[in-house]
């Protein structure tokens, strides 16, 4: 039962993340030498000898208790487990896997990055989930009718749609944007993606190649940066403050092709871009002849006036800008339909790709939103929800100042659906946030996780849209009995 020292190397500039290097070193230990019991050292302790971060070393500790390698023991900390998962097993006489595994292929370095985000959590919604919208609000009324009376002739869309999306759906489309984004494009330079996620996919695939540095936001959606190196690209960190993305801070990356940016709302902070940094950034990106990939993540749900320009929107710079967008927020999340605005110079490489990755998505949903659009119901719907959501967002923060004043602080923004609550001390936000959601029922989100590697803040990711004034009040006092249960257990 006593700690092992370890041997272990990380390759701090290899695109396989430092928590699934540390992963597959702790599982070649317990195969060759550890024995069931034996302990792990604790996860400080451990991160201090190998200079990474100790949340590095809480994520593989969590996965190899997931994958069942070890047991999470109260007052032994982490230990190898007493049975092995059955792949790993080897028969005591002859070292070899045993004949239900023996001969089987191996996986590709890309499946491990792919295992590796397999282990994101989606979340349930539970109060104060980041992904919930408020499904009382649903488009409501038109959209049904409109649904009911395409369901009701499917023949009229059940052949192969055109991969860069349905035409009548990208030139109602291509109106939108110009008349709430002031993105002056053709309709053939939009592609119809099933989200935000695959829009990444595809700018990862046509505008880089293999082995080239691609700058992110730090602290940023973690799957945005698993995206990057699944594709075999190299995320730059670069630091935001209160104004956005630290664009002076890009010239440590000499080598960076291209940036990607939430300028409309920062995720997971929630600032908004300044003027002052969206034109140094496109300076820097015409001198570096750089592109930039702009997620306008909850650009709608701005509630302090109209929403900022959209970079894809500025002239001079719109031949280096790929624009991702999303249904998800406003219309519900498993609808699942996004678009990219692709500079026209890559829009049929782009069409291409599509076809490559999933050949295209469904036209009947492409149908029901044109209609939507067109008719003018989208934007009263938006409209409706900015006023609902802004009541909300107000109770949340009402509650959360109530309740949690005095052990942290919300990074105000003015848009969005979530809230960013930081802690003044330093704690385990990672597990914080599994105790929460196991003891008390409640879906937060950690903060640190967001960082490249060393958090720099600790804290809880609390979304507000999918819930009433009630039940926020409810959650966040609950919430409040939560944190303040873990950290008198944890001390």
């Amino acid at each position: 039962m006593t700690p092992h020292p370890f041997s272990i190397k990380l390759d701090q500039t290899s695109v396989v993340p430092l928590n699934e290097q540390l992963t597959k070193a702790l599982q070649e230990e317990i195969r060759h030498r550890l024995q069931p019991d034996d302990r792990l050292p604790a996860s400080r302790i451990l991160a201090e000898c190998l200079g990474i971060s100790r949340n590095t070393v809480t994520a593989a500790y969590k996965r190899l208790v997931d994958e069942g390698w070890c047991d999470a023991r109260v007052g032994s900390g982490t230990c190898v487990a007493e049975h092995l998962p059955l792949r790993e097993r080897r028969d005591p006489r002859t070292g070899r896997p045993p004949i239900e595994t023996a001969g089987l292929p191996e996986l590709s370095e890309r499946a491990q990055l792919a295992l590796c985000a397999a282990q994101f959590h989606v979340q349930t919604e539970e109060p104060l989930a980041v992904a919930a919208p408020d499904y009382d609000s649903l488009p409501g009324k038109k959209w049904t009718q409109i649904v009911a009376r395409i369901s009701k002739s499917p023949w009229m869309h059940n052949s192969y749609c055109h991969p860069g999306g349905w035409g009548p759906f990208r030139r109602v489309l291509a109106d939108h944007l110009r008349s709430a984004r002031g993105i002056s494009c053709d309709p053939e330079q939009i592609i119809i993606t099933s989200g935000i996620q695959q829009g990444l996919a595809l700018c990862a695939q046509i505008l880089f190649n293999p082995g080239d540095a691609v700058a992110h936001e730090d602290p940023g959606f973690e799957v945005h940066r698993s995206t990057l190196r699944y594709w075999g690209l190299r995320p730059a960190p670069v630091p935001v403050d209160a104004e956005g993305l630290c664009v002076e801070q890009l010239s440590a990356f000499p080598e960076v092709r291209g940036v990607l940016v939430t300028p409309s709302h920062q995720y997971p902070l929630g600032m908004l871009m300044s003027r002052q940094r969206r034109e140094a950034l496109i300076r820097w990106a015409s001198a570096h002849k750089a592109w930039i990939i702009e997620d306008d993540y909850d650009n709608e749900l701005s509630y302090a006036g109209l929403p900022t320009t959209a970079l894809a929107a500025i002239a001079e710079i719109q031949s280096s800008v790929v624009y991702l967008g999303s249904f998800s927020k406003m219309i519900y999340p498993g609808f699942g339909l996004g678009y990219l605005v692709a500079p026209k110079s890559a829009a049929k490489a782009f069409e291409g790709a599509k076809l490559l990755s999933d050949r295209h998505e469904s036209e009947v949903h492409q149908t029901i939103l044109t209609e939507f659009i067109s008719g003018g119901f989208y934007d009263a719907h938006v409209r409706r929800l900015k006023v609902l959501y802004a009541k909300r967002r107000n109770a949340a923060i009402r509650a959360i100042g109530r309740f949690l004043g005095d052990i942290g602080h919300l990074t105000i923004d003015n848009q969005g659906t979530h809230l960013c609550f930081c802690f003044e001390k330093a704690l385990d936000d990672v597990h914080l946030a599994d105790y929460l959601r196991r003891e008390h029922r409640l879906e937060t989100r950690a903060l640190s996780p967001c960082f490249a590697d060393a958090p720099k803040e600790y804290g809880l990711i609390l979304g507000f849209a999918g819930f009433s004034e009630v039940q926020l009040e409810n959650a966040v006092e609950e919430l409040s009995r939560g944190i303040r249960s873990f950290l008198r257990t944890s001390n």
